[in-house]
């Protein structure tokens, strides 16, 4: 109890000089103004990242067309009254960060392969793309085939 009455006035003392190093007014503060120095590491970093910089690629036509799928099934997925993910694991995030889960990895998929999807939310997409393709498949197979959706004629 004794010291602190001196370190509050030790305190004080500094905060009272650290405050007389503060500009007044804007006027003083003002003519006091040096610009920083840039050093080379931020001038080297802005080089190489303008360097990096380029152009996105045109979309091919893999994405054109799911694209074009994507919006025809969110149509479909909509008429039949599934807006949650279809599986609702532990650890679900049932209505948010939904996306369409292929039965195989887009680059693998077959001609028509590309309507077959389940609607998951991002944790149950991980799950099942952690597991063996075979799992995967089999579970978004069976998980289309429950929502009735009919996949166009001319797709297959």
């Amino acid at each position: 109890m004794i010291y602190v009455k001196p370190a509050i006035a030790l305190l004080a003392s500094f905060v009272k000089i650290i405050m007389s190093f503060r500009p007044k007014t804007f006027q003083e503060a003002k003519a006091n103004f040096k610009p920083m120095k840039r050093s080379r590491m931020t001038i080297a970093i802005g080089k190489r990242n303008s360097a990096r910089r380029r152009l996105m690629k045109k979309q091919g036509p893999k994405t054109t067309e799911w694209e074009r799928v994507r919006a025809w099934l969110k149509i479909q997925f909509a008429k039949a009254g599934i807006q949650t993910c279809q599986l609702r694991w532990a650890g679900c995030a049932f209505d948010n960060y939904l996306g369409f889960a292929h039965a195989a990895k887009r680059r693998n998929l077959l001609d028509g392969e590309i309507y077959v999807v389940a609607l998951l939310c991002n944790h149950c997409h991980d799950v099942i793309e952690i597991g063996p393709p075979e799992d995967m498949r089999r579970i978004v197979e069976g998980l289309f085939a429950l929502t009735g959706i009919q996949v166009p004629k001319g797709s297959v």
